[in-house]
C-alpha cells in the first residue's frame, strides 16, 4: 500500500483571465526506490469534495526530493486541492488538503472596480457565510474584520481581469 502523500506547499501563479495555475509542490514519503508511477491532483470548490481530477504524471523531483507540477483551476474561485500517488495497482489515500484562494483584488462582482457593491458582498458573506466569491481575502477560512481591513485601501481601485 502506498502511504499518505504529504502536500508540502503550493504557490499561486497568474494565468489566463478564466483560469489560473496553481504550482503544487510535494514530497513522496516512500523510501527509495519508490513504487510510485504517478500522481493525481484532486480539486474542488468545497473541502473534501473533489470534482476535477488532474493527471500530474511523474515529474522529476529536485535535489531535495520535492516534486512540482502545475494544475489549472478556475480564476475567481477558492479551491481545495489534495494529491494521491499511485503505482501499477493501488492508489494512496488523499494527502493533506490545501486551500488556495483566488486573488480577486477586492472586485468580488467582477465589474472591474472596487466599489460599495464589493463591500456589500463582503458584508453579506460575513453575515451569511462564504459564498465562494473570494471575500476571504486573507485565505484563513473565514470572512472577518481582517478581510474588511484588506478591502478598505482598495476602494476606488480599478482591477484588470
Amino acid at each position: 500500500m502506498i502511504p499518505r502523500l504529504l502536500l508540502a506547499a503550493a504557490l499561486l501563479l497568474p494565468a489566463t483571465s478564466h483560469a489560473r495555475e496553481e504550482l503544487l509542490r510535494w514530497l513522496d514519503p516512500n523510501p527509495a526506490p519508490s513504487p510510485v508511477v504517478g500522481f493525481r491532483a484532486h480539486v474542488g470548490t468545497q473541502s473534501r469534495s473533489y470534482t476535477t481530477h488532474i493527471e500530474l504524471g511523474l515529474p522529476a523531483p529536485d535535489e531535495a526530493g520535492v516534486y512540482a507540477a502545475n494544475a489549472e483551476v478556475g480564476d475567481a474561485v477558492t479551491v481545495f486541492v489534495a494529491l494521491t500517488a499511485f503505482d501499477d495497482t493501488l492508489e494512496s489515500s488523499y494527502s493533506n488538503e490545501q486551500r488556495r484562494c483566488a486573488d480577486t483584488g477586492g472586485d468580488f462582482n467582477g465589474d472591474g472596480l472596487v466599489s460599495i457593491a464589493d463591500f456589500s458582498l463582503l458584508l453579506y458573506d460575513w453575515v451569511v457565510g462564504d459564498s465562494g466569491i473570494g471575500a476571504d481575502m486573507d485565505c484563513d477560512g473565514q470572512i472577518s474584520i481582517a478581510d474588511f481591513s484588506l478591502l478598505v485601501p482598495l476602494f476606488g481601485r480599478r482591477v484588470a481581469r
